[in-house]
């Protein structure tokens, strides 16, 4: 039974989950640069809320473990949409630097 609820949710996890990494791919592409970091800041401040919400586990080390582990954990999904907000822009980078040095050769 815990298998088949375990498929059962990745069956309706997956989809959306590709569907936020092809909205973020999407956002970033677009010509200002903010609308690719709203996905990542969502989910930076998610991870911070999960910090907040740790309920005391018991000494001040395993909190700091625990508050530590859920940060790292939790910010993996902000280091996979800030990874395909730079691989996207990367291509407004390049022609940025190349319209510098056309200016810097007409001088």
């Amino acid at each position: 039974m815990a298998v088949a609820t375990g498929m059962l949710g990745l069956l309706f996890i997956g989809p959306i989950f590709i569907l936020f990494l092809g909205l973020q791919f999407l956002l970033s592409r677009t010509r200002p640069f903010w609308p690719g970091l709203i996905l990542p800041l969502l989910t930076a401040l998610y991870s911070l809320m999960l910090c907040v919400n740790l309920t005391d586990v018991g000494d001040l080390l395993q909190n700091l473990l625990a508050i530590f582990t859920v940060l790292l954990l939790g910010n993996i999904p902000t280091v996979l949409l800030l990874a395909i907000y730079y691989l996207a822009r990367r291509k407004y980078w390049k022609k940025n630097q190349l319209e510098k040095m056309r200016a810097q050769d007409l001088e």
